[in-house]
């Protein structure tokens, strides 16, 4: 670690965004918190320092244009769905999706999965009314249960620990399967987040050890935030996903402040804008000019809108897509990555989920998501 490096660090710790705005986090209660954040802290790591280093280099070849990068997954995922049989499913999309891409596009594809970590959320509203009930909204299955019932709403902090042990039991099929993948998450509890923070022996740098790469929703990108806070602080590569309502200045500010030593493949910009193509040039040329280097990613499939008709969805992402990356190639920049969220009812072929109303529709809704991974490599090759 160099001085600058003890300058920054001596200035931060895990615990310092607890000083922060903290609308999002989950309202435990009694002091069970303490107890399993405690014993989190304890545990290893569910990823190590090297592998962090590993992607950022990786990551900055994406940069430069050497490579390409295929983030995709799920954003809720449950417990259950850390079965050996469901992993080795989800690696065998994303393996031959990655495959795919980087056939078409001739470079190496770099594979990060939405998986391992996506056990919470962050709700608008911190409780919802059903059936003229006020309930605690959903955070997520390491916070509290799915169903709409006062009881299964109520946060467990022991949750974390369940949390904790299906990401390690996915983890351990995916490095079985022999596929080269890292992992990724929405910072959401930041409880568990900060528990999970390790320190790097011989570098002295703190990493998050709950992912390979953790990302940023839109909303957490405010001033005050307290997930700013905490990732200034961690060597993960970090993810900042924006829409068209955030300005380019804004966005610097934001890239400074978690990345002010402007390091290669720390940073990747996941823009979701739709056909507004006005603001991504601004971030385009603001980057440009403050000479920062970044990884812009699309991310045009949200968590919802596979639940459209196959054609709709394909025609949707497919055009998004197209225009992103013609809007950098005009600007002088490169599109060098893909986030793509799968629905919630996209489960492995042939996986049971009591939940889906629609059983015959699985398989179908399985294709739609690899023709719509198929459409995106079309597009990207034709603007490389």
């Amino acid at each position: 670690m160099n001085n600058l490096q003890r300058h920054e660090q001596q200035y931060w710790r895990p615990q310092g965004w607890r000083t922060m705005e903290q609308r999002c986090v989950p309202p435990y209660a009694g002091q069970e918190v303490a107890a399993v954040t405690g014993r989190l802290s304890e545990l290893p790591g569910l990823v190590d320092a090297e592998e962090v280093r590993r992607l950022k280099a990786e990551l900055g070849a994406v940069a430069e244009g050497r490579a390409f990068v295929l983030q995709m997954g799920d954003t809720d995922e449950r417990f259950r769905e850390s079965s050996p049989r469901h992993v080795r499913a989800r690696m065998a999309t994303l393996g031959s999706m990655s495959n795919y891409v980087g056939f078409m596009l001739d470079k190496p594809v770099i594979s990060v999965a939405l998986a391992a970590g996506s056990y919470a959320q962050t709700p608008l509203r911190a409780t919802e009314v059903v059936d003229g009930v006020t309930i605690t909204s959903y955070y997520g299955e390491m916070v509290n249960d799915p169903s709409p019932h006062p009881w299964g709403r109520t946060p467990d902090a022991r949750r974390m620990l369940w949390a904790y042990e299906a990401a390690q039991a996915t983890l351990a099929t995916m490095r079985q399967c022999g596929l080269r993948v890292f992992t990724s998450h929405q910072v959401a509890n930041l409880l568990f987040e900060e528990a999970l923070v390790r320190r790097c022996s011989s570098t002295g740098s703190y990493h998050a050890a709950s992912a390979h790469l953790l990302w940023l929703a839109a909303e957490h990108l405010g001033a005050g935030s307290a997930y700013l806070e905490f990732l200034r602080g961690v060597d993960n590569p970090i993810g900042v996903r924006v829409g068209p309502e955030l300005s380019a200045s804004e966005l610097l500010s934001i890239y400074m402040a978690l990345n002010p030593r402007k390091e290669a493949g720390k940073i990747v910009v996941m823009t979701s804008l739709g056909s507004q193509l006005g603001p991504l040039r601004e971030y385009v040329h603001a980057f440009q000019g403050a000479h920062a280097p970044v990884v812009w990613m699309s991310a045009p499939v949200h968590a919802g809108s596979m639940a459209q008709p196959l054609d709709a969805a394909m025609a949707e992402v497919g055009a998004e897509v197209e225009r992103t990356a013609s809007a950098h190639l005009t600007e002088g920049s490169r599109l060098g990555g893909l986030h793509i969220e799968s629905s919630r009812r996209a489960l492995a072929e042939g996986e049971v989920d009591e939940r889906d109303p629609a059983p015959a529709e699985r398989g179908r809704l399985f294709e739609k998501t690899l023709q719509v991974c198929s459409k995106v490599a079309h597009v990207c090759a034709r603007t490389q």
